[in-house]
């Protein structure tokens, strides 16, 4: 009887010290990586607001627009004048002014060429705005990566969020103002030294 005894507690306490040692390896690991995690030190910013207010964007958002007018009125001139030199050979046609078919044709190939011509130069010059826009897009992106880095590497940030990608964020985590506000006083317009020139 006491063999069973002491052969019952053997096991007992065998089994409780297999519980307790995998109790030990399963909290060890949560342990260990709760001990490696920083507290988090949220911010966030409203991108909008900083690209509306900073002035590298605003300067790009001025040259796209007169880059975009300039292009509208070049589109609008080249229509204007392939459409008065349809009219012309039509009007030609209409009151006999053709003495042949071969010159009839010989005009219609020039305005053919001419058209085809003015289409891919406007071709070209859209091209050349969509890389201006994505190049510049990429500088705006880089500089704002950039800055949000720095910054918070000075005030100990373990994140910068977008808040129009969150549901929730308390107000008093916003720094918007202060990346606008920095953005600006790092930012050195490209003709400033120009004008310091001529001075």
């Amino acid at each position: 009887m006491k063999k069973l005894k002491l052969a019952a507690l053997a096991m007992l306490a065998m089994s409780m010290a297999m519980v307790s040692c995998s109790d030990k390896e399963s909290t060890t690991p949560s342990a260990e990586i709760s001990a490696e995690t920083p507290a988090l030190n949220v911010r966030y910013i409203n991108v909008d607001t900083v690209l509306a207010n900073y002035t590298l964007a605003k300067e790009f958002i001025a040259e796209r627009q007169r880059v975009l007018m300039e292009y509208q009125s070049l589109e609008s001139s080249k229509s204007n004048e392939l459409q008065q030199e349809q009219n012309r050979i039509a009007q030609k046609y209409q009151s006999g002014g053709y003495l042949s078919e071969a010159s009839l044709n010989s005009d219609r190939q020039k305005f053919e060429q001419r058209y085809n011509q003015t289409g891919n130069m406007l071709s070209q010059r859209q091209a050349q705005i969509s890389r201006m826009m994505a190049q510049q897009d990429s500088i705006l992106n880089d500089s704002l990566r950039n800055f949000i880095r720095d910054l918070s590497r000075e005030h100990g940030f373990t994140a910068v969020l977008d808040d129009k990608v969150t549901y929730y964020i308390d107000p008093a985590l916003d720094i918007t103002q202060a990346v606008i506000e920095g953005l600006n006083k790092r930012y050195k317009p490209a003709a400033a030294p120009a004008a310091e020139a001529k001075k």
